[in-house]
């Protein structure tokens, strides 16, 4: 399916604001894979003359010569050759143009020629600084960018002029991929897709959610049917450690003690793993609200939303999604889907609140939100979907979400007051209440009750 480009606004902004004539730049932009760093380099450079450049895995001669084959076909001087990198942005600098050089996956760069660093300080230093040349490097190794490139340590320590971690898109931009479908499917497919655009891409809104699962995701041979083997191999070495903690973590897995036992890795070493995957923000670590500074109460779970749902559906069927039996899986999966983009939908309304948060649209302005769970003392473990808090006011707003259809109000609320009851931390605050579902019944008449339905989520948004 192909889309027009979507959002990436304060990205473009960042950019093009760089971008006055006469004016060197050395722009390092870097994100997990998939998450459209490349489409937004192309759509900078529309109508700009820009050379860009994909750099592969493998010798750093080969890449050196592909390199200086584009600056060749760029400038139209076929044959053209260069000693080294110094040499081809000597070049480019004569041509005294506003040339924008992005060099994309400059890790594998680094891989082939840990000198690299040196030689593009020594570039910038002696050669962009006094050019027309908007360079910008880019990569999806978010440890080596952030080590090799932009760490203190690096070479390249203070010589760049602007960075950027491009992140997924919200559930606001994420939805424009699919235009045919009402707010209801778009959060489905959201659940499913998270906001990487090469997942949302693959969906075709001319179809039913499940549809695309079957076609885009279960089937043997599209994109998507072994992205997340594909993607851990190409980042980790040890991947098969990796694959094992996202299997704990979709089987219910969520503690340092689950995960180690659940794995056979030490608890010590297990870290390391856990904080690659939070860096990638694959993996998020979680506390409850107000208990951010008990350590034994934190959680892992699975940040990414496509991740989630092929750990959770695809990876426990492998072996009859092989044989093609996809009636099988989907008769398998379809009982348990609501209850998956029940948890989806949580992300969907902390974004909108978070919106209302900054337009000032709430009852108070809350300085942090999270989920909540906390053991009662007779043994039970309370949760609810949110909570916002306004520390120095000592207010909160407790919300609970409801992936449903004509949710009463009124039992929901009661139902909320009682887990709040539960806990003597909440006994200090003022409290506040913000319901979410797909629709509610009209038995509410309390103005202290914030209620969100599909309708008037998609007019929010």
């Amino acid at each position: 399916m192909i889309m027009s480009f979507i959002d990436r606004k304060e990205e473009l902004k960042f950019l093009e604001e760089r971008y006055p004539q006469g004016k060197p730049q050395f722009i390092v932009i870097y994100g997990r894979r998939r998450v459209g760093k490349t489409e937004l380099i192309k759509e900078f450079s529309k109508e700009k003359k820009a050379i860009y450049f994909l750099a592969e895995k493998g010798n750093i001669e080969v890449n050196f010569e592909r390199f200086s084959q584009r600056i060749a076909e760029a400038s139209n001087q076929e044959g053209i050759s260069f000693k080294g990198w110094k040499e081809a942005f000597e070049y480019l600098k004569k041509q005294n143009k506003k040339w924008i050089i992005a060099i994309d996956e400059f890790p594998y760069l680094i891989q082939s020629d840990p000198t690299i660093t040196s030689k593009f300080q020594t570039i910038a230093d002696e050669i962009i600084r006094d050019s027309s040349i908007y360079l910008i490097l880019c990569g999806s190794s978010i440890s080596m960018m952030e080590d090799d490139v932009l760490a203190y340590k690096s070479p390249l320590y203070g010589r760049r002029t602007g960075q950027w971690q491009l992140n997924p898109l919200s559930f606001r931009y994420a939805r424009l991929f699919f235009p045919k479908y009402d707010v209801e499917k778009q959060i489905e497919a959201y659940a499913v897709g998270g906001g990487i655009p090469l997942y949302l891409q693959e969906f075709d809104d001319k179809l039913s959610v499940m549809e695309n699962i079957k076609t885009k995701i279960l089937s043997k041979g599209c994109i998507l049917y072994e992205e997340p083997k594909f993607v851990l191999n190409q980042e980790f070495n040890d991947a098969k450690v990796y694959f094992s903690i996202f299997e704990a973590l979709a089987n219910g897995k969520t503690t340092i003690k689950e995960l180690s036992d659940g794995i056979g890795v030490d608890s010590r070493n297990l870290n390391k793993y856990l904080n690659a995957l939070m860096r990638l923000h694959y993996v998020s670590k979680n506390y409850p609200l107000l208990y951010e500074k008990n350590k034994k109460k934190a959680r892992y779970s699975i940040k990414d939303n496509f991740f989630d749902f092929w750990f959770r559906f695809v990876n426990p069927n492998f072996s009859d999604l092989e044989m093609g039996d996809l009636d099988k899986i989907e008769q398998k999966l379809s009982p348990l889907f609501n209850s998956f983009v029940g948890k989806k939908f949580e992300q969907v309304a902390e974004e909108l609140l978070r919106e209302l948060n900054k337009s000032n649209k709430l009852p108070f302005s809350f300085d942090r939100i999270a989920n909540f769970w906390d053991n009662t003392k007779d043994g039970n473990v309370v949760e609810i979907d949110r909570i916002a808090v306004n520390t120095k006011e000592k207010k909160l707003l407790v919300v609970e979400c409801k992936w449903e259809s004509g949710v009463s109000a009124k039992k929901l609320l009661a139902e909320t007051q009682e887990k709040v009851n539960f806990s003597p931390l909440f006994e200090k605050y003022e409290i506040h209440y913000a319901f979410f579902a797909k629709s509610f019944k009209n038995d509410l008449k309390e103005d202290s009750v914030l209620l969100f339905d599909l309708k008037g989520m998609e007019k929010s948004i």
